[in-house]
């Protein structure tokens, strides 16, 4: 599975490549953004990137219908989680690979700490789509849900926008080398804004 995987996300990138600056590329990035945060195992990444990079200029455009289809997605995984869990949920989770991580996630989506692993999800290269189908079966509060989403997404996908529009491509390759690095700071940063929001 996992070479599938790697072997498909090969040939998205590929396809990207050609596509990027066409007519066509928003309405493709939002599906991809939407599929990415409820069913797709290959990250959003590989699309927004390529595609804000061909046009700098229009990064911030593409943040937000990335923004918008990830929320979306967001809802739809959320009602899989809820509903149709047996189902389809378990083949999205089977396509993720361990059940032991699964077991793990869902547990602390029941626990207290279901808010900060959401907003970490969000914000950093975990899959989406399993936090939000997590988010589902455990019930979370819709409404926080709902806020998490908005707020973690927008800031994921607006920060790479700014980077991408005030550096061009050089970014691809900083992205790639730390994305790691970058992933914390952009939890510490949404954390630190969390934090100014409650205290506001």
């Amino acid at each position: 599975m996992l070479k599938k995987l790697r072997s498909l996300k090969q040939r998205l990138v590929s396809w990207v490549s050609l596509f990027a600056e066409k007519p066509y590329a928003r309405t493709t990035l939002f599906l991809h953004s939407f599929a990415d945060s409820s069913f797709f195992p290959i990250t959003i990444d590989i699309t927004f990137i390529p595609i804000a990079i061909a046009s700098p200029k229009r990064a911030f455009q593409f943040a937000l219908w990335a923004t918008i289809g990830s929320i979306l997605g967001g809802i739809f995984a959320y009602y899989i989680g809820m509903e149709f869990m047996s189902s389809i949920g378990q083949s999205i989770v089977s396509m993720y690979g361990s059940s032991e991580t699964w077991d793990s996630l869902l547990v602390t989506f029941r626990g207290e700490l279901a808010e900060w692993t959401l907003i970490i999800a969000s914000v950093t290269p975990f899959p989406f789509a399993i936090a939000t189908l997590a988010a589902g079966v455990a019930e979370m509060d819709f409404g926080n849900f709902i806020v998490i989403c908005i707020l973690g997404r927008s800031f994921r996908f607006f920060a790479l926008a700014l980077l991408i529009y005030l550096f061009g491509p050089a970014v691809q390759v900083f992205l790639e080398k730390y994305s790691r690095v970058i992933a914390i700071v952009f939890f510490i940063t949404l954390v630190l804004f969390f934090l100014f929001l409650l205290n506001f």
